[in-house]
């Protein structure tokens, strides 16, 4: 007895901390409700670091996310050893990524883990280490950043192969794959995804099955590949729904609707009804789950796919809609990767409905993270950009972009690819070597025919596109010879000749001009309808006393003023504001509104271009980032734009607003918003 005694006395502190706490860890989440309950009973003053650890985890499988915090936080508070505070803050990181849905401050928990973890080499800890960086690479995942998430993967398989820890393994070698489909990396989600396969075969794993099924079904779908998609997704959600996990099986149920409008798609007939009506009732279902899980995020991903259904029913305006209360949910809970992907799927509605201008606004915004984003985003974001730059006859642009479009195409319909995903499918489903053998061989036949087949329509319609940006640009130099030669020129937009007008202007000394425009126009002319707004927006024009104001225009939801004054412009500024609000419905007088003045002799040097004046819709552009940012308590922006020398900033630079960003960086622009010169290190924040 006293040897048993000596000998748990020499125990190193994290292996009784391990000992004792994770079957406790397993069974809160097995059976939060009765562990929960069970805790509770006992006295607050007697809990110790791992009670209050063991009711964060059940508080987190409970989805009460104030509760859980304040759990993990007095466990931090009482733990007494370096496993314990780090099992802690792995804890709040998940807290605060699933229940708050807060990225960043997960990570910030997370390489507070990794601190206390780093230098250990007890097999617990190192078990540990490896779970922190798989929830590293799910949160640069989630944050849309791949590039940052795959080698936290990659070193969280390492250090499994390295224990031996086959359920770590297993959860590596899924969460690279995961990660490797989003850029086409089909071959190594391919090898991912066998090797997991086995594993959760072997250890009976029925979440990781449910999970490999979920994301081949992915797979598949991203190959237009239905029917083998709904598969998939038929056999994880009984699965989930087995493992009483609502959250996976609601978002199967999102996933199978999308199959079903990729099918209605490319059907007809009834077969296109069918498809649609089976995509309605996957959706309706989820969003009842949805709702009743009070899940935001799944919230807006059900609507992004409600718009897409809109959109193959022809109803651009409802789609609009649904796509806008997407996007600002998926803002409020700083989903990164999907909110880019809706912003592209409404620019290409809007493209499709006219609206140009707001169509190139959204690809504006996502324009800077396209390059960190996966792989599957780049030929829709470029594909899109290439129409808008034929439609606005920047040739040289648009076949920069259809060509960069048309390669990523090609490679997401890579045949070998495919046909290692075909294998995955088939070992999953094929219990005879031999069966499986014929039947690969025989679908290697016919999926060669099948992808040369679709290769070569591929080639068709960019050949096509090429050929057609061709034919366009030599339209256009027909149409500006004839044009040139019948002097008869077309009238010019009111934007335009706004310029003009204060281009002849220049002389005066004072000349300012004043912009005003709610921060969210869009979602209004949703609700109220387009020409209603405009006509508020005019109403306020013909209100203007004519004496104060030398021209004015209505611009892309914008009003313009040019007024000989630039001294006590935001006693000014706020009295338009005050009066554009008073316009507006009462449930809306309380929008953000931004007033921005430009004193033009400081901005623009002598002469003045029409080219110049119309680049100053990319300060106001700014105005409206920079004031959100640093002024969102209030709903009332008064801005104001200063340069000590016209030449500070080339307004015709064809990457103007890197180069504007660059010079209030430097100081030689400043911003004012509200009275308050804005810190010229915000800007770095706006890349």
């Amino acid at each position: 007895m006293r040897l048993i005694i000596l000998v748990l006395m020499c125990f190193p502190l994290w292996v009784s901390a391990s000992i004792e706490l994770e079957p406790r860890i397993i069974a809160a989440a097995a059976n939060p409700g009765l562990v929960s309950e069970q805790l509770l009973q006992k006295l607050p003053s007697s809990f110790t670091a791992r009670d209050y650890m063991v009711l964060a985890e059940t508080q987190l499988h409970l989805r009460n996310k104030d509760t859980a915090l304040d759990a993990i936080n007095k466990a931090l508070s009482l733990a007494d050893s370096r496993y314990l505070r780090a099992y802690s803050y792995l804890m709040k990181a998940k807290i605060y990524g699933i229940l708050f849905r807060d990225t960043q401050l997960a990570i910030t928990q997370l390489k507070e883990a990794e601190k206390l973890l780093t230098d250990e080499n007890s097999r617990e800890s190192k078990s540990l280490y490896g779970d922190v960086l798989q929830n590293f690479a799910q949160a640069y995942n989630q944050l849309g950043q791949p590039q940052n998430a795959m080698p936290y993967a990659q070193r969280s398989l390492e250090v499994a192969l390295d224990l031996q820890h086959f359920d770590y393994e297993l959860r590596a070698r899924i969460t690279i794959g995961r990660l490797a489909l989003p850029n086409n990396d089909f071959n190594l989600a391919y090898h991912q995804f066998t090797e997991a396969l086995k594993l959760a075969t072997k250890l009976n794993d029925l979440p990781a099955l449910a999970s490999i099924h979920f994301r081949l079904g992915k797979a598949f779908l991203k190959l237009d590949d239905t029917k083998t998609a709904l598969e998939h997704f038929q056999q994880a959600l009984p699965l989930y729904d087995k493992l009483q996990r609502k959250g996976n099986y609601t978002y199967i149920l999102v996933f199978i609707a999308e199959a079903h409008v990729v099918a209605a798609e490319n059907s007809e007939g009834s077969e296109h009804t069918e498809h649609v009506q089976l995509a309605k009732e996957s959706l309706a279902k989820a969003m009842v789950l949805a709702r009743e899980q009070d899940d935001a995020f799944r919230v807006a991903l059900i609507l992004q796919s409600y718009a897409k259904v809109a959109v193959i029913e022809k109803q651009p305006q409802q789609a609009i809609q649904f796509y806008s209360e997407a996007i600002e949910l998926f803002r409020q809970q700083n989903i990164i990767t999907t909110r880019y992907e809706a912003m592209i799927n409404l620019a290409e509605v809007l493209y499709d409905t006219n609206a140009i201008e707001q169509a190139t606004n959204l690809l504006d915004i996502v324009e800077p993270e396209i390059t960190k984003s996966a792989a599957f985003m780049h030929f829709r974001f470029y594909s899109l950009d290439a129409k808008i730059a034929a439609d606005k006859q920047q040739w040289q642009r648009a076949y920069t972009s259809l060509d960069y479009a048309s390669s990523k195409r090609f490679e997401q319909f890579s045949s070998e690819n495919k046909l290692k995903l075909t294998s995955t499918h088939n070992a999953i489903n094929e219990n005879s070597e031999l069966k499986r053998q014929l039947e690969t061989a025989q679908k290697y036949q016919q999926l060669n025919i099948k992808l040369q087949n679709k290769l070569i329509k591929h080639a068709y319609v960019i050949g096509a596109l090429l050929i057609s940006l061709v034919i366009m640009l030599l339209l256009w130099r027909q149409a500006r010879q004839q044009q040139h030669a019948s002097h008869n020129k077309t009238a010019l937009s009111d934007w335009i000749r706004f310029c003009q007008q204060v281009q002849q202007l220049e002389q005066r000394s004072n000349m300012s001009l004043i912009a005003i425009q709610l921060h969210n126009s869009q979602q209004l002319k949703l609700e109220l309808g387009e020409p209603f707004y405009h006509q508020i927006l005019d109403s306020f024009i013909q209100q203007l006393p004519v004496q104060k104001y030398l021209t004015s225009c209505r611009h892309n939801d914008t009003i313009w003023l040019a007024l000989d004054q630039n001294s006590e412009l935001d006693s000014l500024q706020q009295d338009l504001v005050t009066q554009l609000r008073q316009l507006l419905p009462i449930t809306y007088q309380q929008l953000p509104m931004l007033c921005m003045s430009f004193t033009l002799n400081q901005l623009i040097k002598k002469p003045w271009r029409v080219k110049t004046l119309r680049a100053l819709t990319h300060a106001l552009w700014l105005g409206h980032r920079f004031a959100a940012a640093t002024a969102k308590e209030s709903n009332t922006w008064l801005m104001s734009i200063h340069s000590d020398s016209p030449s500070a900033c080339e307004w015709t630079s064809a990457a103007i607003r890197h180069d504007l960003l660059n010079t209030i960086r430097l100081g030689n622009i400043k911003l004012y918003c509200n009275g308050q010169m804005i810190a010229p290190s915000a800007a770095d924040n706006l890349d």
